[in-house]
């Protein structure tokens, strides 16, 4: 489905994890990628420009996690064997509502599924989009369905262009954070101190050329993105404590044409780890957590 007002067009793909395809900007008769992989030749229904990541974030370490003196099982990823990035990425949702600039979305991990939902407990996640004249808002809610409470956690993974409307300059990004984990495939196996790549992300810097994976705490819920003519502020609700930034590369090691900036109310292995540092909401049944994520375009 298409959102549009003015000068900014969202995509959302409801049959698929209620993602952002993408999302552009008109200047100059043009229309300039800010939500998007940008990579030439790709399908973007294929490979969204944004998806959520629930119940979970992130990766889950070998799929396995203790709670309540159980060991919890989850089905793993074939391509490293942790559980990632949650379940509903590619789950269907059914549409709610809609206008022409806002839509309402729900998954319900009790409907029928072909391949069966990879949580044990049932919940339900509705999200919701409105788009302004120069802003995007998605909210989104998990909501405990079942009888016992469980551990849980929200975050959005957006991609943006390194590059922007042909530009050569590589876009220039600030995200502040308090401190970094010491991580292995991007899981924590440390506490997080504060060092020097904390403070190259509270300064503006243009997105690395070299691979750079790390998850943070203390993040400030703001992330701002500058391309040679817009600027992108992602503001995100108080509760998304942690952060995960980005910038892949290819087999031949040359840098993708996208990043990502993962605003996340729990931490990558949060269910891992201590309780006090990971994040971890516990729902109780009929408990819901809310969060929302901002997108507030300008041109410069």
């Amino acid at each position: 489905m298409v959102l549009e007002l003015d000068r900014l067009r969202l995509r959302v793909d409801h049959r698929k994890g209620g993602g952002i395809v993408d999302a552009h900007w008109q200047r100059d008769g043009a229309w300039l990628p800010l939500i998007a992989r940008a990579v030439h030749g790709e399908d973007p229904t294929v490979n969204q420009a944004s998806f959520i990541m629930a119940p979970w974030c992130n990766r889950v370490r070998d799929a396995v996690f203790p709670w309540n003196g159980r060991r919890i099982a989850l089905r793993p990823d074939p391509r490293d064997g942790t559980a990632m990035h949650g379940d509903v990425r590619r789950r269907a949702f059914e549409v709610l509502d809609r206008s022409p600039v806002s839509a309402r979305l729900r998954f319900d991990s009790r409907s029928p599924s072909p391949n069966g939902v990879n949580f044990p407990w049932p919940f339900a996640l509705e999200t919701r989009f409105e788009i302004g004249e120069a802003s995007i808002t998605q909210e989104v809610t998990l909501t405990n369905a079942g009888e016992e409470p469980f551990p849980c956690g929200v975050g959005l993974h957006p991609y943006f262009p390194r590059r922007q409307g042909g530009e050569a300059a590589v876009a220039r990004v600030i995200a502040p954070v308090g401190a970094r984990y010491p991580t292995e495939r991007c899981m924590p196996i440390g506490p997080a101190r504060r060092d020097a790549r904390c403070r190259w992300l509270c300064s503006p810097r243009r997105v690395p050329h070299h691979l750079f994976m790390d998850c943070y705490s203390g993040y400030q819920n703001v992330c701002v993105i500058e391309w040679a003519r817009t600027r992108l502020t992602m503001t995100s609700s108080e509760n998304h404590s942690h952060m995960v930034f980005f910038a892949p590369t290819n087999a031949r090691g040359q840098p993708e044409p996208y990043f990502a900036v993962e605003p996340m109310t729990i931490c990558a292995d949060g269910f891992n780890m201590p309780a006090r540092e990971s994040g971890v909401t516990v729902l109780a049944p009929g408990a819901s957590l809310k969060t929302w994520y901002r997108f507030e375009v300008e041109d410069r």
